[in-house]
């Protein structure tokens, strides 16, 4: 009888120690992969600094945080220190269990104010430049056909660096990455081909309901259609869903750094400075050839998966919306980007004449 009433009482605390695992994991779940990565980084930071002066590092207080913060700020950007101590809150394993206090805030406003440092002025790469570029791809380098479809595909659907590169140090995941099956050709109900193109997961879709885009011939020479026939005839058939969708001849698939070296490289032979220039240009190119073609801003937060007002989600809207862009942007070729100088202030102290 008592072994029967073991076992009973036994029952909840296994329940327990179940729900505590699952919790554990939903928990861990609730961040993205990066930004794991991100509050690891920094949680051993904080508390390698709390070894080194001999501070208890939790509960961590508004005080231990200023010092942290300052001991940060001699090495990083001051935007980034938010980022810190959100990664020192989380190891209490609460949302928010460090209100900052008003000497908090003005530390940190203090640092942007002495630290502070204007962000790298990305440059678009638009429909203009692309144009250039397009003479110095050799048609017979797969490298080249490769790299030409990854930047006009990234360019007409407004991709992010992180949705059609692989990092260089990650092996080849071909649940989360583009294979050449996610790249297919159709045709609309008029008889215009088109190309879609399957995205599984993205920054703004992490429980990875994935999205498929669409995009038509832009009828000249700079086209993502044409340029992903050209990278998939060099891959041969049939398209296997664990192949790369770009993929370079030595069989490496293409990397946000490798594309950004090739980029640079062509920039070079057309005269412009690459230094402005990064991974995330493709998409505000992208962007901003739409904005030269006219498009709206809908149109451009639609096409470009930009998070906005709720009404968007209930507008369905046509295909030909989609297929009939890139024929716009391929119109703006004359239209070059006014490129201004950045605003420099006038030096302090000096006083200006009336």
């Amino acid at each position: 009888m008592s072994h029967g009433l073991s076992s009973a009482n036994a029952r909840p605390g296994t329940e327990l120690n179940t729900l505590q695992v699952k919790a554990q994991d939903y928990f861990a779940r609730g961040l993205a992969d990066s930004s794991h990565r991100t509050y690891t980084s920094a949680q051993k930071q904080f508390l390698q600094f709390c070894r080194d002066f001999s501070f208890d590092p939790l509960p961590a207080s508004n005080d231990r945080l200023i010092l942290f913060s300052t001991h940060l700020a001699q090495r990083i950007k001051p935007q980034s220190i938010q980022v810190y101590l959100a990664a020192v809150r989380s190891l209490h394993g609460l949302p928010n269990p460090l209100q900052p206090g008003l000497k908090l805030k003005q530390t940190l406003r203090g640092i942007e104010r002495q630290h502070f440092s204007p962000p790298k002025q990305n440059m678009p790469l638009t429909f203009d430049i692309l144009t250039d570029l397009h003479s110095f791809i050799t048609p017979s380098s797969i490298d080249d056909i490769v790299h030409w479809a990854a930047i006009t595909t990234a360019h007409f659907l407004m991709l992010r660096a992180s949705e059609f590169t692989v990092p260089p140090s990650e092996v080849f995941d071909a649940t989360s990455r583009l294979t050449t099956a996610d790249a297919q050709f159709h045709s609309s109900s008029d008889g215009m081909e088109y190309l879609t193109l399957h995205i599984k997961r993205s920054k703004t879709d992490q429980c990875g309901q994935g999205v498929t885009l669409n995009t038509g011939h832009s009828g000249h020479a700079v086209c993502a259609v044409c340029a992903m026939k050209k990278n998939l005839a060099v891959r041969g058939r049939p398209f296997s869903s664990t192949t790369p969708l770009f993929q370079l001849a030595d069989l490496s698939p293409v990397t946000k750094a490798g594309l950004v070296t090739f980029v640079s490289h062509l920039l070079r032979l057309i005269g412009i400075d690459p230094s402005q220039y990064s991974g995330h240009n493709f998409r505000i190119g992208g962007a901003t050839s739409a904005s030269l073609a006219g498009l709206s801003d809908y149109e451009i937060r639609l096409i470009g998966r930009w998070n906005s007002d709720c009404y968007r989600r209930y507008i369905r809207s046509p295909l030909n919306l989609f297929l009939g862009y890139p024929r716009k942007i391929a119109q703006t070729q004359a239209i070059k980007f006014q490129y201004a100088n950045p605003y420099t202030p006038p030096d302090e102290g000096r006083t200006s004449e009336n």
